[in-house]
């Protein structure tokens, strides 16, 4: 019972931290929001998987350079497909 417990708390958090990309993203902070899902989709989160590579794939960051860009959106969306 008490991992139940630990792993509800600690979805809390991550939960959080994807509601704060999205609201940065929806401000247009484009940039923060993709750091903050990046670090995420690091984690495994597919969802924050599937928003790194959409932001990358559109181009609506100058984070990278396009080559660098597109290959890092592949990566991305190749993870999140793995997922279901």
């Amino acid at each position: 019972m008490l991992q139940l417990y630990k792993n509800v708390a600690e979805r809390g958090v991550w939960a959080k931290m994807l509601m704060e990309a999205y609201d940065f993203y929806t401000r247009g902070y484009v940039d923060v929001a993709m750091l903050k899902y990046l670090v995420l989709a690091e984690l495994g989160y597919e969802v924050a998987q599937s928003n790194v590579a959409y932001i990358l794939d559109t181009g609506e960051t100058n984070s990278y350079q396009n080559t660098e860009k597109y290959k890092r959106a592949l990566l991305q969306w190749g993870r999140a497909a793995g997922q279901g």
